[in-house]
């Protein structure tokens, strides 16, 4: 049994990384608790607002099974995502197991719900470099198609759910988050075609030492993209299950909301989970989830009662869970 989290990487030909990684070291660090401090004075700002007895008394009521099937399709969604990036890791000649990736993508997610700032992306490239000696820039390159695939499908997802919800008035802060992502997903994009058209040219500008970790990334990044109607497939199913966890947290409270505003409100807390200011968007999430329903006019005792189930299977299980396969896993 492993007695720390600690991660100790190989330096892959100087790649630009701590050679000493631990995360029990980040978890106790003071960026972290600080970070932590901040997602609790939020919840605590959330939760003095509400009547607590009223939130207590509807969450008593939570018809369970449907609770239990918002938490599997949850979990389905992460396979999901294993599957995904095993097929984008086969296309750069990765030939693993399905299950032991999607292992390793889960044990990521762990240390994304215990460390602000995304640690656990590095943490999935170095568990691929360790066990399977694959180049941890490649991965890393891997993990950027991802990046893109998922902005373009969720902004686009976002833009349409977000017009019909409102029915075509969006407010003001909702159209500056839309023309902010579209323009997020667009840089990313265009920076896939500079790394195909003009990679040579970047190359020539990077310094000696960079070269090669820059040339394996961009391998990592171009070479994984095969079949994009397939990557695009997974993607919007992936989503499309981030809407369907939230849709049945709701059925499970009795509560009924259009299928557009489901979709809206899962999009929008996912892309909360990206800040780095909080481990996995904790506090500005529930805060989210929260404010958009009672744009639509609903109850704060019931927006909050959603709020806390869901984010009950999207964070709070993720730490028992992930804690245990990391123990057991002997890819760490």
């Amino acid at each position: 049994m492993k007695s720390n989290l600690n991660i100790t990487p190989k330096i892959e030909s100087t790649i630009p990384v701590e050679e000493d990684i631990s995360l029990k070291r980040k978890f106790f660090s003071f960026k972290t608790l600080l970070s932590f401090l901040l997602a609790f004075i939020v919840l605590y700002l959330l939760y003095t607002r509400i009547e607590i007895n009223k939130v207590i008394s509807l969450i008593s009521k939570t018809k369970w099974p449907l609770f239990l099937l918002a938490f599997l399709i949850f979990y389905l969604s992460i396979f999901l995502r294993g599957l995904r990036w095993h097929f984008l890791l086969k296309n750069l000649g990765f030939n693993g197991n399905k299950w032991a990736i999607s292992e390793i993508l889960f044990i990521s997610w762990f240390a994304n719900v215990i460390v602000p700032a995304k640690l656990g992306d590095l943490y999935r490239s170095y568990l691929m470099d360790k066990n399977y000696k694959f180049s941890i820039s490649k991965t890393v390159g891997s993990v950027f198609t991802e990046r893109v695939f998922d902005m373009l499908i969720l902004f686009t997802l976002f833009g349409i759910t977000g017009i019909f919800s409102f029915k075509g008035k969006l407010p003001s802060n909702i159209v500056y988050l839309l023309l902010s992502g579209f323009l997020m997903t667009l840089i990313l994009i265009t920076g896939l075609f500079a790394m195909k058209y003009f990679g040579h040219f970047i190359k020539r500008l990077l310094p000696h030492r960079l070269k090669d970790i820059y040339s394996r990334f961009e391998i990592g990044t171009l070479h994984s993209i095969k079949n994009i109607p397939l990557l695009l497939t997974y993607t919007l199913i992936i989503w499309l299950l981030e809407a369907g966890r939230l849709y049945f947290v709701t059925f499970s409270l009795n509560f009924f909301l259009p299928i557009t505003i489901i979709v809206f409100i899962a999009l929008a807390s996912s892309l909360l989970t990206t800040l780095p200011i909080t481990p996995a968007g904790l506090g500005a999430v529930e805060f989210a989830i929260v404010g958009i329903l009672l744009l639509f006019g609903i109850d704060k005792n019931i927006a909050v009662s959603i709020a806390i189930l869901d984010r009950l299977i999207s964070y709070w299980s993720i730490i028992p869970l992930g804690y245990i396969t990391f123990i057991l896993s002997k890819k760490c």
